[in-house]
């Protein structure tokens, strides 16, 4: 139950740091999705997650997304690791094409029957940007789990990069 009390109020907070966004002139609410993969020293790791972010202003996009990611060790059979959590986000234009990502997420991981716990994670990173539509953009990015502990990885943890592909749809 309180796995479920901290998800909730990690929503509350990401809710309400976008309704503070909100009440901007030039306040653009974005939908969309992405897809992050890694794949090293044999442990294959996957990521989907939706998302819907508001832009408070031209450079900036602040998001919230849930997320369900799943780690396997591709040569050990049962060591797979399934995470659900939520994201928030912040990213922030350089230029023209190119921007600095910078997210918390807290997600519940659950291995087989043996392990269930919380993780939190810090990935900041870089991305590029294409306009493949009107109002609809096409991106990816690399990331680095700052608070990876590469002490405590096992066979199942994934490595401290992502990579993630997706697109956003400005409403």
């Amino acid at each position: 139950m309180q796995k479920y009390r901290i998800l909730i109020k990690n929503l509350c907070v990401a809710s309400l740091f976008l309704a503070l966004w909100c009440n901007t002139s030039y306040a653009q609410v974005q939908v969309g999705g992405n897809f992050g993969f890694d794949i090293s020293n044999n442990v294959l790791m996957i990521d989907i997650a939706p998302t819907i972010g508001m832009s408070p202003f031209e450079r900036a996009r602040v998001t919230v997304s849930p997320f369900f990611s799943h780690i396997q060790n591709i040569q050990v059979a049962g060591t797979g690791v399934s995470r659900l959590g939520l994201r928030a986000a912040l990213q922030y234009t350089i230029f023209t094409g190119l921007f600095a990502h910078a997210e918390y997420e807290c997600a519940f991981e659950r291995a087989n029957e043996a392990y269930q716990g919380v993780s939190h994670a810090l990935p900041i990173g870089a991305g590029f940007e294409y306009e493949i539509m009107p109002n609809t953009i096409a991106y990816g990015m690399a990331l680095y789990n700052v608070l990876h502990n590469s002490s405590k990885s096992s066979a199942f943890r994934e490595t401290p990069f992502q990579y993630r592909v997706g697109v956003r749809y400005s409403l």
